[in-house]
C-alpha cells in the first residue's frame, strides 16, 4: 500500500491520462490473487490464515474502492469510505476478524461527519447547475446506501458493542443523510442561476418555502412507512399499526398548518409590481 503513492505520483507526472483509476485496480490485483492462494492452501481456518485472509481482503477492498476517487472528484473519497467500511462489515460476516469490523464503523462515522459537519462541502465545490441529477445526488445518495448496508450487515457475534445500538446510529447516520439531501436539493433548485455556491434561505419565496413543507411531509411519513414495515415484519403489528397511523395526522397536520400559514402570508404581502 505504501508504494501506491509513489507510484500513482510517477504516472500523473510522467504519463497524464484520463484513465487513473485503472491504476489502483491494478494494485487490487495482487492482494485478491494472495486471497485466493491463502483460502485454496488453507487446511483450517485458525488464527494466523483468518488475519492473513482479513488484511488481503481489506487491502482488495480498499484499492477497489480507491478507483471512484482517483477516476472522478467532488467527494469521491468520501463515498468511497462510506462503501469500503460497509463492505467491510460484509466481510466481517464472513471471516470473523475484530480489525474488519472496527474499521468499518470508523469508516462509515468518519464519512457521516465529512458530509454533514464540513462545512467545505458547500464552498469549495461549485455547483454543477443542474437540477436534481448533480453531485450531491451521487455523494449523499451513495453514502446514505452505505450507511443502510451497513446497518443491514453489522454483526458483533462476540458482543463488543453490545452497549451501543450500532445498528440504529447506522441507520440514523443514512436517515440523516438522506434529510439533508433533500433540502440541499432544493436550495440547489432555489439557487439563482449563476451563483457559485448553493444557498440556504427560507422565508420570501412562497414556492420555496411550500416546497420544504411538502418534503418535510413527505421525508417524515417515509420513516413511519418504513418502521411500520419494519415492525411489521418482525412481528410488532399493533405497535406498529398505532404508531404509523398516529403519526400520520400529526404529519398531515404538520402540512396543512405549513401550507396555510404559506397562503396566508402570501396574500398578505403586497403585489410587486411589473
Amino acid at each position: 500500500m505504501g508504494h501506491f503513492l509513489l507510484v500513482h505520483h510517477l504516472v500523473k507526472h510522467a504519463f497524464p491520462n484520463g484513465m487513473m483509476g485503472m491504476l489502483p485496480a491494478a494494485f487490487a490485483v495482487p492482494a485478491l490473487g494472495a486471497l485466493f492462494v491463502v483460502i485454496r492452501s488453507a487446511r483450517e481456518m485458525d488464527e494466523k490464515n483468518r488475519s492473513q485472509l482479513a488484511w488481503f481482503g481489506g487491502v482488495a477492498l480498499f484499492f477497489i474502492t480507491l478507483i471512484f476517487p482517483i477516476q472522478f472528484s467532488r467527494q469521491w473519497l468520501t463515498v468511497s469510505w462510506a462503501m469500503e467500511g460497509a463492505l467491510l462489515l460484509w466481510l466481517f460476516r464472513r471471516l470473523a476478524h475484530p480489525g474488519l469490523q472496527l474499521t468499518g464503523l470508523a469508516l462509515l462515522a468518519v464519512a457521516f461527519v465529512r458530509l454533514t459537519l464540513n462545512p467545505a462541502v458547500f464552498t469549495d465545490y461549485p455547483r454543477s447547475g443542474t437540477a436534481i441529477l448533480n453531485w450531491h445526488l451521487y455523494a449523499y445518495g451513495l453514502a446514505a446506501a452505505a450507511q443502510f448496508f451497513g446497518a443491514g450487515w453489522f454483526t458483533d457475534p462476540a458482543g463488543k458493542c453490545a452497549k451501543f445500538p450500532v445498528r440504529g446510529i447506522l441507520y440514523g447516520f443514512g436517515g440523516t443523510l438522506l434529510f439533508l439531501l433533500l433540502n440541499i436539493e432544493i436550495a440547489d433548485y432555489f439557487t439563482k442561476p449563476g451563483d457559485r455556491c448553493v444557498a440556504f434561505m427560507f422565508g420570501g419565496n412562497f414556492a420555496r418555502d411550500m416546497t420544504y413543507s411538502i418534503a418535510w411531509g413527505l421525508f417524515s411519513l417515509g420513516v413511519s412507512g418504513r418502521d411500520f414495515v419494519s415492525r411489521w415484519m418482525t412481528g410488532g403489528v399493533d405497535r406498529c399499526r398505532s404508531r404509523a397511523f398516529g403519526s400520520s395526522p400529526s404529519v398531515r397536520s404538520l402540512i396543512q398548518s405549513n401550507c396555510r400559514s404559506r397562503w396566508e402570508s402570501a396574500r398578505r404581502s403586497p403585489a410587486k409590481p411589473g
